[in-house]
């Protein structure tokens, strides 16, 4: 079975090729989607009964590739079933096979049935184990970063958990286990443990003081327990019941499910303490070796179907928790409350034994479910950002945007100042100038980035995307994240993307409707390979030149068009040169991305970075938002100013450009993500 996946994924990344770009102006781009034909299956020739020469059968197509590979991924957990591990599980399950429509299949094996937690861990990175639901605190041993889960009073409820692993902090988090062979997929929750032991009420640290506890195989969790007075015993979880009955420990710290699902009210244990003192992450997770032989299709499928059982399973178990601590009360068990202030200063000691997770520690605590923040942990510091689109253009929309929840959500501390119109850059200067320290942060053409990160190329291909939620699916979504992940090895921080458009081509000579028509017109193009070879291939001439040229190069006749989208060809007002034909080639997408100097962003301390990131994502959004709604408003204006719109060829045109993806091979497995993520 490996044997087949491994060959489908090397089909899949045949599939398709790709290209690159480079600088481009304030406001531009598009996409539609490459349709993939597959090539004729010639059958051989056979004679005819009494031929005088061979005859030859026609050409039959060649049966398509089904979108999903025929997979059974088998599933793990050592929880119960139906508890919270399961729930996690089942849900992963419906979602992948109704997704898959029945292609790949899940199946579930609930209480250890196919191995303890560190079995099911350690089995995936050998490959004998496709995929498991684990106590996320487990990675300490294989990932020491994830030890930050495990640490005492961390998080500050349910809403604060969300937010986290939502979130950035939490999409890094799960890209650090990729280096130990397995791809960590999206995290649910097991809860928040709380004390529970058979001898007295605790209410205070000294009250846990030679209880003896068990504990997952985790350092932080035996020093946490040690701290507070009580003995630390290490047992692997399908242990715990039999441990408890037996007296060989007096309690567990567990989260409140547990121990009405384990039923842990049939052992001598009575009383619950709610110390709430460390939160339980569960992990869903896939062998690296099975994951890296799926096609991009059936990962970007399982990562979604991973990303939404979790979320489904954390929100599940906030509903159900009241209803099993009225269980637990029914059985008999005597419920209070705790001094947490004192357990908090009691386990303090954990955070400073282990200063390697401070970081994390501290970019946990600044996450905010409202966006809000300790206005007194933000530096006093004024962002320029640059962008060399016109003022109220689409790039200024995001930059402005972002300029209003900064300063809002800083209270004034961290203040924003807006430079349009190239005033303090054209975009690759904004790009080098962050590089170096010398720009703050900018707005550009993302297809400008192929010339700092080549697989950025990808977004500068033809007829690539299939309408506007094909593009909000992408850059929302992991693939997106993954893209903008790539330019951190080029110093900047790229933050979020936007939009400029779909380009469609307009001239001063005549309509285009097919390829043939666009034949020796001399076409602005962005500095980029792709935009150059793609107008190449449909006979076009054209024209490097940096967006501040655009219109005075139309009005004087240095070329006699551009590939713009809509928007650009009102706030530039390119119906003021001699302009005047419009055809809905929607040939390119242009993405706007937002992004920071490294420099600045490493120095903004983990709260304000977490402010400066989700405010870019909503103003990269709210500018997507606008733009969509904007679009036919400016269309009826170049009406209005006498332009002549047409529709066009897009087969043709799409055949015509073919060519592109054949010579840029490199990009064919992101072209491939980027089509699977299709809604």
């Amino acid at each position: 079975m490996r044997k087949f996946l491994s060959v489908l994924a090397v089909l899949a990344l045949l599939a398709a090729a790709c290209g690159d770009g480079d600088e481009e102006p304030a406001a531009t781009t598009e996409a539609a989607a490459v349709t993939t034909t597959a090539a004729p299956a010639e059958t051989p020739e056979e004679p005819a009964e009494e031929p005088e020469e061979p005859a030859e059968e026609p050409e039959e197509p060649a049966p398509a590739e089904p979108d999903y590979p025929e997979v059974t991924i088998n599933i793990g957990h050592s929880g119960a079933p139906d508890g919270y591990a399961d729930v996690a599980a089942v849900k992963f399950k419906e979602l992948v096979e109704e997704g898959s429509g029945g292609q790949i299949t899940v199946e579930v094996f609930p209480s250890s049935q196919i191995g303890s937690e560190r079995e099911l861990v350690e089995g995936a990175q050998l490959g004998s184990i496709d995929a498991g639901v684990v106590f996320a605190g487990i990675l300490e041993s294989f990932v020491p970063e994830m030890g930050v889960v495990n640490l005492p009073f961390l998080f500050d409820g349910q809403d604060h958990v969300d937010a986290v692993f939502d979130g950035p902090v939490g999409r890094e988090l799960l890209g650090l286990a990729e280096g130990v062979g397995i791809k960590a997929l999206a995290i649910g929750q097991f809860g928040l443990r709380s004390m529970m032991n058979s001898q007295r009420p605790i209410v205070t640290p000294d009250d846990a003081a030679g209880l003896k506890f068990r504990v997952p195989e985790s350092d932080i969790y035996i020093r946490t327990y040690e701290l507070v007075g009580a003995n630390p015993v290490p047992l692997p979880g399908p242990e715990i019941f039999t441990s408890l009955q037996n007296g060989v420990v007096d309690g567990t710290g567990a989260p409140i499910f547990a121990a009405v699902t384990q039923k842990y009210y049939e052992t001598p244990v009575k009383y619950l303490s709610l110390t709430e003192h460390i939160y339980a992450a569960l992990l869903m997770f896939m062998s690296g070796e099975l994951w890296d032989s799926l096609p991009p299709k059936a990962q970007d499928l399982i990562e979604q179907s991973a990303s939404a059982a979790a979320a489904h399973q954390r929100a599940e178990a906030a509903k159900l928790d009241a209803g099993y601590l009225a269980e637990l009360e029914n059985q008999g068990w005597q419920v209070n409350d705790v001094d947490k202030g004192l357990f908090r200063t009691a386990v303090a000691g954990v955070y400073d034994e282990r200063p390697e997770l401070a970081e994390w520690a501290d970019r946990i605590r600044a996450v905010s479910p409202t966006g809000a923040v300790d206005v007194s942990l933000l530096p006093e510091i004024t962002i320029n950002i640059g962008h060399s689109g016109a003022p109220d253009g689409y790039a200024d929309v995001a930059a402005v945007k972002f300029k209003e929840l900064v300063e809002e959500r800083s209270g004034g501390r961290m203040t924003v100042e807006v430079f349009p119109s190239s005033q303090i850059g054209s975009e690759r200067e904004l790009v080098e100038g962050a590089q170096l320290g010398s720009i703050d942060a900018g707005v550009v053409f993302a297809g400008l980035l192929e010339s700092f990160v080549p697989e950025m190329g990808v977004v500068n291909l033809p007829f690539l995307f299939d309408g506007q939620d094909h593009v909000d699916a992408v850059f929302d979504g992991p693939v997106g994240r993954e893209l903008l992940g790539l330019a951190e090895g080029v110093g900047i921080k790229a933050l979020a993307i936007g939009q400029f458009g779909l380009r469609s081509m307009m001239n001063s000579q005549r309509p285009i409707v097919t390829p043939d028509d666009a034949a020796g017109l001399k076409f602005r193009v962005p500095e980029s390979d792709i935009y150059i070879r793609t107008y190449e291939l449909v006979g076009a001439n054209p024209v490097p030149l940096p967006g501040p040229e655009i219109f005075t190069s139309l009005q004087n006749g240095v070329v006699d068009g551009t590939g713009a989208p809509i928007f650009a060809a009102v706030t530039q007002k390119y119906y003021e040169t001699p302009v005047k034909y419009l055809s809905l080639t929607e040939h390119i997408y242009a993405a706007l991305l937002m992004f920071m100097g490294g420099e600045l962003w490493d120095g903004l301390g983990p709260a304000a970075q977490q402010l400066v990131q989700q405010a870019a994502i909503e103003a990269a959004a709210h500018q997507r938002a606008e733009a969509a709604k904007l679009d036919a408003g400016y269309l009826a204006e170049l009406q209005n100013q006498g332009w002549e719109v047409n529709d066009v060829d897009k087969d043709a045109f799409r055949t015509a450009v073919a060519g592109v993806y054949d010579e840029r091979p490199e990009l064919a497995e992101w072209a491939d993500r980027i089509r699977a993520a299709a809604p």
